[in-house]
């Protein structure tokens, strides 16, 4: 296991004040479905500018870097040298892979979720992060969520939550179980709501239409009395992204896929409810998650989503698979 160090903050500040008179350069590896993206939001964005793609397809890597009039390579080790920093958005099981090489040649990235497939993976892409004195923002979309930001604003001491995140297959992220592609978004807003350390973890999953887990449920509990459910499936009929927090004051109901929260309290009477649609004309939480990389390269403050934090969700995934998978403990 790897072991983090404090990071200097100093230095990497120093080290940005010479980026602040001309556009930081960014490339994005990886340019299938979500990397696309991405060059769209970076090329969009003051300040950045989309300096290169890389796929090991030539020709998705040809036709995006010609749809944004910047350069295509076929290996990440090209970029070394050509560029300031880098979104990572390769296959979950090659994120380790392409990460620790862009960090040991001193690259700030933004690594698409999961960190890393592992938790030792996960503190070794930190340590080098760290040692280099480099920017790692890791990209769980909800914390720029405005729905997600203002329930965790209301949240006031929580004794239960029960999450659930579904949707049809697509066979994208399919390299990994469940856990790691769907789940892994509500471990990390579920990490924010409390600081205790975790008791226990059982869970169950099964494998439906790919070698992985496609469906997986899952108790967590902690030291200081917080119990969660959740579960998580690809092989679902509809999208749904929705928690439910039970508090000091009642009952929150979230619906972070149609932006509305609802607050009830413990009589059923309704304390506060709000069904307006947050950030509505605005709302693009990919742009703002790209457009906050930038920014802390620009002025040096710490990322939203740090490497640390990642790795935590990539943890405590971890110790969910180990509980399903023959061997596992609790």
């Amino acid at each position: 296991m790897w072991y983090n160090r404090p990071i200097d903050w100093f230095g990497f500040s120093q080290r940005r004040d010479r980026l602040d008179q001309k556009p930081v350069r960014v490339a994005v590896v990886g340019v299938g479905y979500f990397g696309a993206i991405h060059c769209a939001k970076i090329a969009g964005l003051p300040g950045a500018k989309l300096e290169a793609v890389v796929d090991t397809d030539a020709i998705r890597g040809s036709e995006v870097a010609r749809r944004y009039g910047t350069q295509a390579f076929r290996s990440h080790r090209d970029l070394i040298g050509k560029v300031d920093a880098a979104v990572v958005a390769v296959p979950t099981s090659a994120h380790h892979a392409v990460a620790a090489d862009l960090l040991a040649a001193g690259l700030d990235l933004l690594i698409e979720k999961p960190l890393a497939e592992t938790p030792d993976e996960a503190a070794h892409l930190c340590h080098l992060a760290k040692r280099n004195a480099l920017c790692l923002q890791v990209g769980h979309l909800e914390r720029f969520n405005p729905v997600l930001m203002e329930t965790l604003r209301r949240i006031q001491a929580p004794k239960y939550v029960r999450m659930e995140r579904t949707g049809p297959f697509s066979g994208r992220g399919a390299d990994v179980d469940v856990v790691l592609e769907l789940m892994i978004h509500d471990l990390d807003i579920l990490l924010q709501l409390t600081k205790s350390p975790v008791k226990s973890v059982s869970a169950s999953g099964q494998a439906l239409l790919s070698p992985y887990l496609d469906f997986t449920t899952a108790r967590v509990e902690f030291e200081d009395g917080l119990v969660a459910d959740l579960l998580a499936s690809r092989v679902g009929p509809n999208i749904s992204r929705k928690f439910f927090v039970l508090d000091a004051h009642g009952t929150l109901e979230v619906d972070l896929g149609s932006r509305t929260i609802l607050r009830k309290g413990y009589h059923g009477e309704c304390v506060r409810e709000e069904n307006a649609v947050y950030g509505c004309t605005t709302f693009d939480p990919l742009m703002d998650q790209d457009r906050a990389f930038v920014e802390v390269l620009r002025n040096g403050r710490k990322p939203k989503v740090s490497g640390d934090a990642g790795m935590a969700a990539v943890t405590l995934a971890s110790r969910i698979l180990d509980n399903i998978r023959p061997g596992g403990c609790h």
